[in-house]
């Protein structure tokens, strides 16, 4: 492009992090674009945060490697690998020496990059610099939440929690739902509780993640997450799921933003087939199953929650009789007869 006499802006670089794998060759591109304009900031904001989210995917191997027999990595490949989260941290303190302010967006690709080099510990602290700076925003506009630090986005919470997540610290994800719920900007939504009934669910905690879905249902979920400062521990046992959930009846149609979707409760499904009660278990999926058939429970847009292939497959994954499972897989056959009747219809 230069060489043509066309000259590259902000969209240019932002679509080439866009394509770019590997902390390591992030920061080769980062470094020459910067050369290119040594006495001028041209970089806007979405530059750095395209470049710190590439720094969170893992370079993909070759053709060449895939194809015949994968080597043994030699150090240098392996520090390479691991050091992309240092890479998003280099450009985000360049980024602060060039004095563009960063937004939530920023802070949200820092801590997935983190995140998915399993640095917990850096991942919190830059979430306690985004919240000390969202009270700096908030202090200087006398409460006016116009500025992009304080007008939190739906969607990078999303990625601040699954971040969270996918590294199985659900006290993490606690807290941050907590904190969220308590400054009362933008209240935590389903999407935002899905993620903390996934990392439950991996980390075999069934219990809690059924009172937090039943919660969900009921409309009570943040008076559930104020009770306590992180994942508490749920002792007793649920005989059966009709009990805590069966409550039509009690269902708070008021409750939009927190109302489960089809997620959730296949969430919770599998949840419960990560335990050493499988056994037991096998009776809640299938009551869980039967609860959605009756057609009564709606999402935040309000339409019916029907089960779907994955709820059968979770019921299936820990059912031991024969004669049952032939059972379930007739009636996923059926319900995808009346899936195509109604689209006919």
């Amino acid at each position: 492009m230069i060489q043509l006499g066309i000259i590259p802006n902000s969209y240019t670089f932002t679509a080439l992090f866009l394509a770019i794998d590997g902390g390591t060759e992030v920061w080769t591109y980062y470094q020459q674009i910067q050369a290119l304009y040594p006495h001028q900031q041209i970089l806007e904001v979405q530059v750095y945060n395209a470049a710190i989210f590439a720094c969170s995917r893992r370079r993909r191997p070759s053709h060449s490697s895939t194809s015949h027999k994968k080597k043994k990595k030699n150090q240098k490949e392996v520090e390479e690998e691991d050091t992309g989260w240092q890479t998003a941290l280099l450009i985000y303190n360049d980024m602060r020496k060039h004095k563009v302010i960063p937004n939530e967006q920023t802070f949200a690709s820092l801590i997935h990059t983190c995140a998915q080099y399993k640095q917990v510990r850096v991942a919190l602290s830059l979430l306690d610099e985004m919240k000390m700076k969202k009270k700096t925003v908030t202090s200087r506009e006398e409460g006016n939440v116009t500025m992009s630090m304080n007008t939190a986005n739906t969607k990078m919470w999303s990625i601040i929690l699954s971040a969270f997540a996918s590294v199985g610290d659900s006290n993490s994800v606690w807290m941050i739902l907590r904190d969220r719920i308590q400054e009362g900007i933008i209240p935590p939504q389903t999407i935002h509780y899905n993620s903390l009934l996934s990392v439950l669910a991996r980390e075999g905690k069934d219990r809690i993640a059924l009172h937090i879905f039943n919660a969900m249902i009921q409309g009570t979920v943040d008076k559930l997450l104020l009770s306590s400062s992180s994942v508490p521990l749920i002792q007793q046992d649920i005989s059966s799921v009709v009990d805590i959930v069966s409550m039509s009846s009690r269902y708070d149609r008021s409750a939009i933003v927190s109302r489960p979707d089809i997620v959730s409760w296949n969430t919770v499904m599998f949840a419960l087939t990560q335990t050493q009660r499988e056994d037991k278990n096998y009776s809640k999926v299938k009551g869980l199953i039967q609860l959605l058939q009756r057609g009564v429970y709606t999402n935040a847009r309000g339409e019916v929650i029907r089960p779907d292939i994955i709820s059968y497959n979770t019921l299936l994954s820990i059912c031991d009789d024969p004669k049952e499972a032939l059972q379930i897989i007739r009636e996923v056959r059926l319900t995808n007869q009346d899936s195509l009747t109604n689209i006919m219809i």
